[in-house]
Parts: structure tokens; C-alpha cells; sequence
């Protein structure tokens, strides 16, 4: 009975502090929505720096050029769409009193074709008034979020500093736990990729978008593709919302045949972007499924609104990481995850993504499959290649059975499935034992060859 009171009073307490929790990030909204915007803009702007460094740029002018790039393309992007904005908005009443009568004048219609219509009970559900100002709120909406740039980009610029020195600071706050570091990167990866694949999408939508807008005749058609450049990174209905007030005006200006023309053309763009493109690039990078993105986009939403669903995916995925540290949410992380990402968790030797350390050592970061997969040795820092492929010795000390009649086709596999054992951790001690024998064979080539031709039958 103690126990049963125990378990009751556990989730009492965490339903508690769930809710603490929510309505401090709701009343947090206004300082924690740019904060998280510029962290999530530091991890976009990592390649770029890293591209840099690469190439003999110091930290502090990589990271002051790539924000002043930032800086120069949001610049660029209000330049040409603050005209639009100040136009849209002044002629919004008059957008709106049209769109009032032209919806006045298609009720007369159906009534007169002698269907029985309540003109006032449709004027009600179906409101124009109301679309103006949804229409509006939008357009508004992206030029105040560009108008707070200027404490983003100087948040993300601080980050972008810290970011070098931010892993070892992890590695002594874990007490160089390898794993946990390792987790913490793989979260950052996937963002970063989840990021950079939805913003190439995204800018060939609003460029198509600008096009269909141009090609058709509306009014604010640069206005329209930025907005739909914008609306994509909202999954499922940040499409929709983009095409409705171009949609919309397009109604008001040239009737419903051009306005037809605007829906079918953003029904196409979407559902080839969305429903093609997308998911054959971004592959199962997610790791969470539909039903999930979906109601993470209404959860963040409730709580910051149309910010908030910018940032509901990567939320999202943050959450569902700190989920899987945790023993008793872990089973939380598990129902958040894709049917992939299951399949992947029953057979760990199937799919592993993230940085692979071995013995200390950190190997690579991608994908690695049993099964025709990437070979590990081949991006591994010198000398850890050769101590994951290593066989282990037999107890003889000779080299391991067949090891040296290997062909070069049957390497790739066969180290793999070496590293998949020690990964799951059966083949720890072998790993020890390969690097050893592998350190040998690169000091002592020829007297190894010569053993394996003699021991080698007639």
C-alpha cells in the first residue's frame, strides 16, 4: 500500500511541476523566444564559421563575418519587403470592404440559382473581415519579428564565441563521460541538419512562390514569397497560412479565376515540396513521429504563439534528448520517437547515427549500417581506423585466422561488424587487443606478410 501511495504521490508531484513549469515558459515568452531563436541561429551558423576556420580565419573575424552576413541578408529581406508591408497595411480596409461585397454578391448569386441561404448566419461563420485581419496580423507580424534582429543577432554572436570553448566545458561538468558528451553533440548535429535542409527548402518555396505571385499578377509578390519562405518552417500548416493572403487578394483584385490559379499553384508547390522533396532529403534525420510534430506545432503555439511553432520541431527534439537521460521519463522519449528510430532501438546494430567514440577516441559523426554501410576507418582520425578494422589475436599471439586472405571488397563489411560489437558493447576487449596488433603491423609490414605467405597452404 506504501508503494501504490509512493508511485501516487511521484506523479503528483511531477503533474505539479509540469504545470510550474508551462506557465513560467508562458510568462517567459518575451525573454526566452529571442534567446532560443539566437541559439538555434548559432547552431545554423556553425558550418559556415567552421568553413572558415578551416581555412586559417581566426575565431572572433569567422564569427564576425558570418554574423555580418546574417546581418547584411535580414537588411536585404526588410529592404525589400518594408515597402510592401507599409502598402499592404494602408490598403487593408479597402482590401477588406471589397472582399465584404464581392462575398455579398456570390450569396446574392446562389440565392438567386433558388438555393435558400441565412446571407447573415454565412456572413458570420464565413467572416472576410476577419480573413482581412488575419491577413494583416501576418504580414505585420513577420516585420516586427524582423524589427527585433538586432538583440538576436547580438545574443547569437555571444553564443557563437562561447560555442569553442563550450565542449570542454561539458566534458569536466560530465566528469568526462564520453557518452553523455556524445549524446549532447548528436542533438546539436541533428539540429543543425534539420535546420539547414528546411531552410534550402524553404528558399526554393518562396522563390517559386514569388514567381506564381509575378506570373499571375498580384499585388506584393516579393511580400508573398518571403512570407512563404518564412511559413515553411511551420510544419503541416505553415503552407497553408502562407498561401491564404495572397489567395485572398488575389480574389479581391482579379475575381475567382485568378484566385483558382493562386490556390492550385500553391497546391502543387507545397505538395511537391512538402510531400516529395522534403521527405526524400530530410530522410529520418527527425527521429519523432507525425502524430508528434503535429501536436508539439499546437502545444508550442498555445504557449508562444506563432513564434512558438517556428520553434516547435527543434524544440521538440531537445526535449525528447533530455527525455531519454532521464531513467523514469525514458519510456516518455520512447512514444515521442518514429517507427524507424523503434526499429533502430531492437536492432542497435542496424542504424547508428551521431559521433562514435571508441575506446576514448571519437571516430566520425554520420551514419553507419551492418549492411552496405559507410566505412568508419575511413574518416577516423590516423591510427583509429586501423584499431577498429584490427582482428583480435589468438591466443597463439598470430594474426586471426583468414584475416590476411581478406579481399578488399569484404573489408568494408567486416569492419563494420566489428564496430557494431564493440558499440554494443561485446567486443570491448577485442578492440584492445586489435589496436595492439594493429600498432605492430605498421611498424613490422614485411615480417607480417611474410609469416601470412608461409603460413598460407600449397
Amino acid at each position: 500500500m506504501s508503494d501504490r501511495r509512493a508511485i501516487g504521490l511521484r506523479v503528483l508531484i511531477t503533474g505539479a511541476s509540469m504545470c510550474v513549469v508551462i506557465a513560467g515558459l508562458r510568462e517567459a515568452g518575451p525573454i526566452l523566444v529571442p534567446v532560443l531563436f539566437s541559439a538555434f541561429l548559432a547552431i545554423l551558423a556553425i558550418p559556415p564559421v567552421n568553413a572558415l576556420q578551416r581555412h586559417k580565419v581566426p575565431d572572433w573575424l569567422a564569427v564576425t563575418i558570418v554574423v555580418v552576413g546574417v546581418l547584411g541578408a535580414v537588411s536585404l529581406i526588410s529592404l525589400l519587403i518594408g515597402s510592401s508591408i507599409a502598402g499592404f497595411s494602408e490598403n487593408l480596409d479597402t482590401y477588406e470592404a471589397q472582399l465584404k461585397t464581392m462575398t455579398a454578391g456570390a450569396l446574392d448569386w446562389i440565392e438567386a440559382q433558388g438555393f435558400e441561404v441565412s446571407t447573415d448566419a454565412l456572413l458570420e461563420l464565413i467572416d472576410p473581415g476577419a480573413a482581412a485581419d488575419f491577413a494583416g496580423g501576418l504580414v505585420t507580424g513577420i516585420g516586427s519579428a524582423l524589427s527585433n534582429t538586432a538583440f538576436v543577432l547580438l545574443t547569437t554572436a555571444f553564443i557563437m564565441a562561447e560555442a569553442a570553448g563550450l565542449p570542454r566545458k561539458l566534458q569536466v561538468a560530465m566528469g568526462a563521460n564520453g557518452g553523455d558528451l556524445s549524446r549532447f553533440t548528436g542533438v546539436v548535429q541533428d539540429i543543425q541538419e534539420y535546420l539547414w535542409i528546411k531552410t534550402k527548402i524553404s528558399v526554393v518555396t518562396g522563390l517559386l512562390a514569388w514567381l506564381l505571385c509575378l506570373a499571375v499578377g498580384v499585388d506584393y509578390p516579393v511580400l508573398w514569397g518571403v512570407i512563404a519562405f518564412f511559413l515553411n518552417y511551420i510544419p503541416t500548416l505553415g503552407s497553408i497560412l502562407a498561401a491564404l493572403p495572397a489567395v485572398l487578394l488575389g480574389f479581391v483584385q482579379f475575381g475567382w479565376e485568378r484566385a483558382a490559379v493562386l490556390m492550385v499553384g500553391y497546391l502543387l508547390i507545397n505538395t511537391v515540396m512538402g510531400n516529395i522533396v522534403e521527405p526524400k532529403v530530410m530522410g529520418k534525420r527527425l527521429g519523432l513521429s507525425s502524430l508528434v510534430v503535429f501536436l508539439s506545432l499546437v502545444f508550442w503555439g498555445w504557449i508562444w504563439g506563432t513564434l512558438g511553432m517556428f520553434l516547435s520541431v527543434p524544440l521538440t527534439m531537445v526535449v525528447k534528448i533530455l527525455l531519454e537521460n532521464s531513467d523514469d521519463l525514458k519510456w516518455v522519449a520512447v512514444l515521442l520517437g518514429s517507427g524507424a528510430e523503434m526499429e533502430e532501438r531492437l536492432d542497435p546494430t542496424r542504424s547508428m547515427r551521431g559521433p562514435v567514440i571508441v575506446g576514448g577516441t571519437l571516430l566520425r559523426t554520420g551514419s553507419f549500417s551492418s549492411k552496405g554501410g559507410e566505412d568508419a576507418s575511413s574518416s577516423a582520425p590516423e591510427g583509429a581506423g586501423e584499431s577498429v578494422a584490427a582482428k583480435p589475436e589468438d591466443p597463439t599471439g598470430g594474426a586471426a585466422e583468414g584475416a590476411e586472405a581478406q579481399t578488399p571488397e569484404d573489408e568494408g563489411p567486416d569492419d563494420l561488424d566489428v564496430l557494431a560489437e564493440e558499440l554494443v558493447g561485446e567486443g570491448e576487449d577485442g578492440a584492445g587487443e586489435g589496436a595492439g596488433e594493429g600498432a605492430g603491423d605498421g611498424e613490422d609490414e614485411g615480417s607480417r606478410r611474410g609469416s601470412s605467405e608461409d603460413g598460407r597452404p600449397e
